[in-house]
């Protein structure tokens, strides 16, 4: 009887922390509203480029931009570049941010020159982030980076060069294959 009792008081406190998520994501989704329909554009971008810079607040930035228009997410557009060259937990949801932006020609047209502030001193991570970046983006902005770093003075940035071009061939013989 009484491990009957534990296993039901057990149950009572899993779904009482249950409801407590489920609770407090409610008031995310409030919170989050209020601040879209409250704060006006100019607060929001300063706002959200201090929230890109904090760890602790990078998260929300990131959910926040995703359902954000266009505009703020352009005015944010060298920060997303940037902290997408680097690992980092909420990397994938930074490219999500950026492949999220409407105007894909303005995307195209413009983070190459995001990419080259950052690669002026950049180590072969910076590359094989910016690498994966262009893989989910354009595939000619991938192949223009893939040759920027087979032709790096480092080794290490070459090897990345050398991975993305045995990958890509990989895509093309899959592709082959299958049509």
């Amino acid at each position: 009887m009484a491990v009957t009792l534990g296993i039901r008081r057990k149950k009572m406190m899993n779904e009482k922390i249950w409801e407590k998520l489920c609770n407090a994501e409610l008031k995310f989704y409030e919170y989050r509203m209020e601040f879209t329909q409250k704060i006006p554009h100019n607060d929001k971008v300063s706002i959200f480029k201090k929230g890109l810079h904090k760890t602790s607040q990078r998260g929300t930035t990131l959910r926040t931009l995703l359902i954000s228009d266009d505009t703020i997410k352009r005015d944010l557009f060298f920060e997303l570049v940037d902290l997408a060259s680097v690992s980092h937990s909420d990397i994938e949801l930074c490219r999500e941010v950026i492949k999220s932006i409407n105007q894909r020609d303005w995307v195209i047209s413009n983070i190459e020159h995001c990419v080259s502030n950052i690669l002026c001193h950049a180590t072969d991570e910076e590359y094989r982030r910016i690498a994966e970046l262009y893989l989910e983006l354009d595939k000619v902005l991938l192949k223009k980076h893939i040759h920027r770093a087979l032709r790096h003075q480092e080794m290490d940035v070459n090897e990345v060069g050398q991975d993305f071009q045995k990958y890509v061939g990989y895509i093309r013989q899959y592709e082959q294959n299958a049509a």
